[in-house]
């Protein structure tokens, strides 16, 4: 999940059902990725996504991505 505008130390403070509200509530996608990007990521890095349509709907936005790349530690 990627959510815009919250910092590492405001995810790190939050349950996980409020980071759910949170991201229901700002800008946010759900990003499907190959399990190779998945183990390279840890909650707090800003990463850029490269991802194709079709996008689900929804109130937490959820789309494939095919590439991600790690911009900030």
């Amino acid at each position: 999940m990627v959510i815009n505008d919250i910092t590492k130390e405001d995810i790190s403070s939050m349950s996980q059902d409020e980071i759910l509200k949170y991201a229901a509530n700002h800008d946010s996608f759900l990003f499907y990725v190959d399990e190779e990007y998945y183990k390279n990521i840890n909650v707090g890095q800003k990463i850029r996504v490269w991802y194709t349509p079709p996008v689900q709907e929804s109130k937490i936005l959820q789309v494939g991505a095919e590439k991600i790349e790690v911009i900030d530690n």
